[in-house]
């Protein structure tokens, strides 16, 4: 004999499996998935996986031969971090609430001995996912014992050369350099919501490393230029595997403005706990990159930052965090935001990349525009989702 296990997130659409379809229409879905295969002993026996797996649905697909086969209904035990939820919201608009619970039950599953993204793929900890999972998890109850362990394990993924992996733990090393960047800001949020000075001292060699990497890939044009590994920054259609396209023929100007606020970040940091003259190289060394950004990316006939210099291509990417950088603000920061958001042209944030425009849009000014980019996550409430997709379209 022999019984299949499948497990899925989904009913997927008959023919189209990559349709956006309602999650848990059984009547014309099919289920595909992760499977484990157990070979019965003829015996009494209980079948358990070493590991454990994620589901909302299970497919049992049992085949005989010469002896019948009976089978108990199967039972599962739920296994993630003690989250303890004490933030409420309440709206008399319907959404709100709903998507608040999926939200919630999005972040308790990704976490258990780590963050995840996600735990039915990778379940691995990424840098800039965790991020945003820190954030959440300081807004929904104030425990910051898996984000002080996230910190720890990426402090560990550091290599020799000074940028550190993507990903961590993992048995394979993968580079993002701009998920680095990424492990700055989140310290920084740490020290913003904790106040423990402690902490921000014992990571600051991997600070000063992360930063001196990059520093090494300054060129002639005073920006930095190619990095090499895996350029990722958003998943954008229109860029090879999430890497602006700027970047394979010159600087790119996300990047930079990116390595501009760390730069920025860590001198916070590093005045906050003493060593005030890091702190001032670092702000010094952040206006040098804006100064080349400005002169060399920007434009008058757009009023917006290009994707490189002389590369004529737009994203609100460049926009937001020319703002979140400081280098423009006031009415021209509200300029560049109102543009990329209105320009059909400009390339859009996905998911991900979202929370940063949220943030840019804030900080010009301009927070109701918000209301409006919500309109992708209220989009999912029809297809019956309990957890968010990475991209809308998954």
């Amino acid at each position: 004999a022999r019984i299949v296990y499948r497990y899925a997130e989904r009913y997927f659409q008959r023919g189209n499996e990559k349709a956006n379809s309602v999650r848990d229409d059984a009547e014309n879905g099919v289920i595909l998935g992760m499977e484990d295969i157990y070979f019965p002993s003829g015996k009494t026996g209980m079948y358990e996986p070493f590991w454990l797996r994620t589901f909302r649905f299970i497919r049992i697909e049992v085949q005989t031969k010469e002896q019948p086969l009976r089978m108990r209904r199967p039972w599962y035990r739920e296994s993630a971090y003690p989250l303890a939820p004490k933030s409420t919201i309440a709206s008399p608009v319907t959404w709100v609430e709903h998507l608040w619970e999926i939200s919630l039950r999005t972040l308790q599953l990704c976490m258990h001995e780590t963050y995840e993204d996600c735990p039915y793929y990778e379940q691995m900890q990424f840098i800039m996912d965790t991020r945003l999972q820190a954030l959440f998890t300081y807004s929904v109850g104030g425990d910051a014992r898996l984000v002080l362990k996230a910190l720890e394990d990426f402090h560990c993924a550091l290599l020799p050369e000074g940028i550190t992996q993507n990903r961590f733990p993992s048995a394979m090393v993968q580079i993002i350099p701009s998920f680095s960047l990424h492990y700055i800001y989140m310290l920084h949020d740490y020290y913003w919501q904790t106040g423990d000075a402690n902490l921000v001292r014992r990571y600051r060699p991997t600070i000063d490393a992360i930063l001196d990497w990059f520093d090494r890939k300054i060129g002639d044009s005073g920006l930095v230029e190619r990095i090499g590994y895996w350029e990722y920054i958003d998943w954008v259609a229109e860029w090879d595997g999430g890497m602006p396209s700027a970047g394979k023929v010159g600087p790119s100007t996300i990047h930079n403005l990116m390595y501009a606020c760390a730069l920025q970040t860590a001198a916070k940091m590093n005045m906050a706990t003493g060593r005030s003259q890091v702190g001032e190289e670092y702000k010094e060394r952040a206006r040098r990159i804006l100064d080349q950004i400005e002169q060399r990316c920007w434009s008058e006939e757009q009023g917006m930052y290009r994707e490189g210099p002389a590369f004529e291509e737009y994203s609100q990417h460049g926009q937001l965090w020319a703002v979140l950088s400081g280098l423009c603000d006031g009415d021209k920061a509200k300029q560049v935001l109102n543009r990329a958001l209105d320009d059909p042209k400009v390339l859009k944030c996905s998911f991900s990349m979202a929370f940063y425009l949220f943030r840019a849009l804030e900080t010009a000014g301009l927070y109701e525009r918000t209301t409006e980019l919500l309109n992708p996550w209220i989009g999912l409430l029809p297809l019956h989702l309990t957890t968010l997709p990475e991209p809308p379209t998954e």
